[in-house]
């Protein structure tokens, strides 16, 4: 599980965008621990077969159109 600050920084985004998606329920499974929001690492898994690492932000809105906008 992610924190909104891990999220941000990952994506190269504003931690108020991902708090706003995690409030919408764009992060399906993400929950709130203490006041704080996780989610699950499953929406950043982007190693690919071969072992690379591909930039994350790119990455993410390809596997997860949703976010993309």
């Amino acid at each position: 599980m992610y924190s909104i600050s891990e999220v941000a920084r990952l994506l190269h985004i504003k931690q108020e965008r991902v708090r706003k998606w995690c409030e919408e329920g764009r992060f399906e499974g993400a929950v709130q621990i203490g006041g704080e929001w996780k989610i699950p690492a499953f929406y950043f898994d982007f190693e690919t077969d071969d072992g690379d690492v591909p930039n994350s932000r790119n990455s993410f809105n390809a596997k997860n159109q949703y976010f993309s906008h």
